[in-house]
């Protein structure tokens, strides 16, 4: 139970750094007031999205995952 707990506290702490280490837009002039609202908003709240499945290979997955 103990390397389990230390497994799961070691990738927290992976995924930490790599959260603080994404790159930074280098060229904020493209970015709209919406934008620059929401990824402070993403930054603040450290959101994380997965897609987990969403049915099979056909267009019809395809339409609904964009």
């Amino acid at each position: 139970m103990k390397s389990i707990i230390q497994e799961a506290i070691a990738k927290h702490q992976e995924n930490q750094t790599l959260v603080d280490d994404r790159p930074k837009p280098t060229n904020p002039s493209y970015v709209s007031a919406d934008d620059a609202e929401l990824a402070k908003l993403a930054d603040t709240l450290r959101v994380n999205i997965r897609i987990v499945g969403c049915g099979g290979g056909g267009s019809n997955t395809i339409n609904r995952c964009t």
